[in-house]
């Protein structure tokens, strides 16, 4: 087998429009991660290339001969070249496989990438037609499954669903410290504005900070001025746009935590996210209070914690603050968890099965 992946995210742009390098999460775990572990536990030819689309790796006439799979994520650049991809894969038995993480029908007005991709826009309109032509499709879990076949009429047969899995091997924080404040973290992108500024949960950590002194809530990768009045107590710690440098600031920081939380409002989109900010907390063996929406629902065999409202937000964050064996206790259990079902050292597999599949169908 022949696998070649293009991280489309490679290349970016600065606020002073300098371009710069780098690895995105989004890039590293829907493709660069399974192409890694299927390249260390198979046989096959897997190479990892960065975009081709700025690069300039666009003869894919000879990719299409060489490779029997090409594997990217969804924004595979402009019509000319995914129909170029296309028509070169047919005549040479290539398959064409692509990635989406989330629900591009449903975007939330207050996501950056709204104003770009909501329907309406030359980009959606160009996204939604590669969406219902590529021959293969993988997406994170089965709601957004559900979506992607309600907006593009997809035979179901033909889009994949592949959770997220961690790598426990690079998730290795720094040993915990121990001290006497308790630590209350968040970490996620500044995609999540509505979901760190959730009501319930807002309301609930002000009755936690101002009953427990002891308490200081961080914020990893995404501002809030709500709790800027706290002083020391709330700290913003800036994320990175380059995976492998956020992951070096992760293990460090984390260290320091005792309690995650991951608000998550209710709406399609919402819903069509994966469950990765919990796999990241179980990783550091931290207990997890997250709200009762999917895709945390999908994790109902781990210790997770659901909170539906204000006061089930309060009394859950109370509970730990005020218990630490029980802290302990859930984080060691969602650790075991995480490290049995949605460790990539054994669900790379899904990806070999699908691969093989796919070539196998075309052939036939």
């Amino acid at each position: 087998m022949n696998v070649v992946g293009f991280e489309l995210n490679y290349n970016y742009r600065d606020d002073k429009g300098q371009l710069h390098e780098r690895t995105s999460a989004v890039d590293y775990f829907r493709v660069v991660q399974p192409l890694l572990y299927l390249k260390k536990n198979t046989d096959w030819n897997i190479e990892i290339r960065r975009d081709p689309f700025i690069n300039g790796d666009k003869n894919w006439k000879d990719i299409t001969n060489k490779f029997d799979i090409i594997f990217s994520g969804y924004n595979i650049a402009k019509e000319a070249a995914y129909i170029s991809i296309r028509v070169h894969g047919m005549r040479n038995n290539c398959n064409l496989v692509l990635d989406l993480d989330d629900n591009i029908w449903e975007i939330d007005e207050s996501n950056p990438v709204y104003e770009r991709l909501h329907p309406g826009t030359k980009d959606h309109d160009r996204v939604e037609a590669i969406l219902k032509d590529v021959p293969h499709l993988i997406c994170t879990q089965p709601f957004l499954l559900d979506r992607i076949v309600h907006y593009t009429k997809r035979i179901g047969s033909m889009t994949h669903s592949i959770g997220n899995s961690i790598d426990l091997d690079l998730y290795n924080p720094d040993p915990h410290v121990e001290d006497d404040k308790i630590v209350i973290v968040y970490s996620g992108s500044h995609t999540h504005f509505l979901d760190i500024n959730f009501p319930p949960f807002v309301k609930a950590m002000h009755r936690i900070l101002n009953e427990y002194k002891n308490v200081h809530f961080w914020a990893i990768g995404m501002m809030t001025n709500i709790f800027a009045n706290y002083g020391e107590r709330y700290r913003y710690i800036p994320g990175h746009s380059d995976f492998m440098e956020y992951i070096k600031l992760w293990k460090k920081e984390i260290s320091m935590a005792d309690i995650a939380v991951a608000p998550l409002h209710t709406s399609n989109f919402s819903k069509s996210k994966s469950s990765l900010k919990f796999l990241e907390y179980s990783a550091a063996k931290l207990p997890t209070i997250t709200s009762n929406v999917y895709p945390y629902r999908r994790e109902r065999n781990s210790d997770i914690i659901f909170a539906q409202n204000e006061e089930e937000w309060y009394k859950n964050l109370k509970d730990l603050v005020e218990n630490e064996q029980k802290r302990k206790k859930i984080g060691e259990n969602n650790y075991n968890y995480v490290k049995n079902k949605r460790n990539i050292s054994k669900n790379w597999i899904k990806y070999k099965e699908l691969f093989e599949n796919i070539v196998k169908n075309m052939k036939d």
